[in-house]
C-alpha cells in the first residue's frame, strides 16, 4: 500500500523544509484530489497529473511524496520504478522498508528515501494521504546518512501528529549524488568542472 501526496517546497532559515498536501491512493486506485477529483485508476490519475505538471509554470508545480509500507521497491523493474515516479514529480518517500536496490535507484534520481522508525507506518500513524507535511531537519544537524528528521502532518482541520523519520541516503557517496539530484547530474557537473573538459 502506498501514498501519494501534493507538495508545497517552503523554506525556513538555512534548514530543509517541504509542506506535502493531498493526493492518496492504495493499490490499483486513487482518489486524486489533484487531478481528478474522484476515484481514478492511478495510471490514469498519474497521466493527469503529469499534465497538469507539463502545462503549470514553475510557482505552479507541486512536488510528490510517497508514504509507503514495507518492502518498499520489491518486484519492480529496477530504475525504472524510481525513473517513473521521478518525472512524476515525487522528491520523497516514506516507507516502513526498502527494497535494497531499489533505494539505491532513488537516490541515484534525486528523490529523498526517508524511513518510519521501527514499529510505526502510515497506518499506525493514522495517516490518510489528506494531510499537510513538513519536513524539518533538527537545529545543528546536517541531513546524512542515517539522520533522523522530524515529520509534521497537519490535518484539514489544522490537529498536527508529529513523528521522526530516518534519512535512507546510506553512505558519503549517496549523499553527493542526492544533493546534486541524482546521479546523471553529479556526473554531469563532475564533467564540467574537469580541468581539460
Amino acid at each position: 500500500m502506498f501514498t501519494l501526496n501534493r507538495t508545497k517546497a517552503a523554506s525556513e532559515t538555512a534548514q530543509s523544509v517541504m509542506e506535502l498536501g493531498p493526493l492518496c491512493a492504495f493499490g490499483p486506485v486513487t482518489d486524486a484530489l489533484v487531478t481528478v477529483g474522484r476515484a481514478a485508476a492511478v495510471p490514469s490519475a498519474s497521466a493527469r497529473l503529469r499534465a497538469l505538471h507539463e502545462s503549470a509554470t514553475v510557482l505552479e508545480k507541486v512536488p510528490l511524496v510517497v508514504l509507503a509500507g514495507a518492502s518498499y521497491g520489491q518486484g519492480s523493474s529496477r530504475d525504472w520504478a524510481a525513473k517513473g515516479p521521478r518525472l512524476l514529480g515525487v522528491r520523497a518517500v516514506i516507507a516502513q522498508s526498502y527494497e535494497r536496490i531499489h533505494r539505491s535507484n532513488l537516490v541515484g534520481m534525486g528523490v529523498l528515501p526517508l524511513e518510519f522508525l521501527p514499529g510505526q507506518g502510515a497506518q499506525s500513524l493514522h495517516l490518510t494521504g489528506h494531510e499537510q507535511f513538513a519536513l524539518r531537519v533538527p537545529e545543528g544537524v546536517v541531513l546524512g546518512p542515517r539522520v533522523e528528521i522530524e515529520a509534521i502532518a497537519t490535518d484539514d482541520a489544522g490537529a498536527e501528529r508529529r513523528f521522526r523519520v530516518r534519512c535512507r541516503i546510506d553512505s558519503e557517496p549517496e549523499m553527493e549524488y542526492y544533493r546534486s539530484g541524482g546521479i546523471l547530474p553529479f556526473v554531469l557537473k563532475r564533467m564540467a568542472g574537469a580541468p581539460g573538459t
